[in-house]
């Protein structure tokens, strides 16, 4: 069937919550009814105890083979992680990208990037100036966020990092599996493990307790407000999560296009790349 639900209290609790669930004279069959709506997300009328998908199981048991015997990171697969990446740095390599006199990508500039990239017809938009048009303006931004990018005067430019990395994808990979295993703050630091062990297991919970999960362990870590008084508002742990997922977003970890979509399937080349981040934490890298 269907299997226990998390902290239920293994086989015996299940059986019991159940058991409860499908007694509406039970004396605790409205709390279990709440309890399990609150932990599922699901209505306990669409609730199935005895549900189970075959090629779901299955496609569990290939994500879970393929986490303990990813193989070695090839080429090919640098490429496919870090392909946007690379064509960005490579396209400011030899004289820098000009820029607008607000600062912006020259639409010209915009508009080829989305075609080179394969991206046109993912994002459907009037124009291709950059502010309308996330997918380049986000990858811009996160390059300059890991200094591989600089604005000067009226260009963007490749920093001595970039330089460095562009031409030597397998520097670039580990440079940014560092980034991601080394963030700056420390409700990154406590929030990032979370969000790439989700991506890896694909057991991210329900979208009404993501974020109260995220909160519950900023305050587990003993993050407070800067008062020191204050418990880390749910907004904030709502923020944490966007800011850390764009950033993976930035990568091509997925299979297909997803620019933050949940229903992606990670690439073969992603679960090597977020299990690498994954060892950067274990030490055994």
């Amino acid at each position: 069937m269907r299997g226990p639900i998390e902290d239920s209290g293994g086989v015996g609790g299940y059986a019991n919550v159940v058991a409860v669930v499908s007694n509406p004279n039970h004396p605790e069959h409205r709390e279990a009814v709440e309890w399990l709506e609150f932990v599922t997300q699901v209505r306990v009328s669409k609730f199935d105890p005895a549900a189970f998908d075959l090629e779901a199981i299955n496609g569990q048991l290939r994500s879970l083979a393929q986490r303990f015997w990813p193989g070695e990171v090839t080429t090919a697969d640098q490429q496919a992680v870090l392909g946007p990446i690379l064509w960005f740095l490579n396209e400011a390599r030899s004289d820098g990208l000009p820029l607008t006199s607000a600062g912006y990508l020259k639409p010209a500039f915009v508009k080829r990037a989305m075609t080179e990239l394969g991206w046109d017809a993912e994002w459907i938009s009037a124009g291709r100036v950059e502010v309308s048009t996330p997918p380049i303006r986000n990858l811009r931004e996160q390059l300059q966020e890991w200094k591989l990018l600089r604005k000067l005067k009226d260009k963007l430019l490749l920093t001595p990092k970039g330089r460095k990395l562009v031409g030597d994808p397998a520097a670039l990979w580990d440079f940014l599996a560092d980034q991601l295993a080394n963030p700056d703050t420390d409700a990154e630091k406590i929030a990032t493990p979370l969000l790439v062990h989700w991506e890896l297991t694909g057991d991210e919970p329900p979208y009404g307790l993501r974020d109260q999960v995220l909160q519950a362990a900023l305050h587990q870590a003993g993050l407070r407000t800067r008062s020191g008084h204050g418990e880390v508002p749910l907004s904030w742990a709502t923020d944490l999560y966007y800011d850390i997922n764009r950033s993976l977003h930035r990568l091509e970890l997925w299979e297909g296009i997803s620019w933050g979509r949940s229903d992606q399937k990670l690439s073969d080349a992603g679960v090597k790349f977020l299990l690498d981040v994954r060892s950067r934490w274990d030490g055994s890298s």
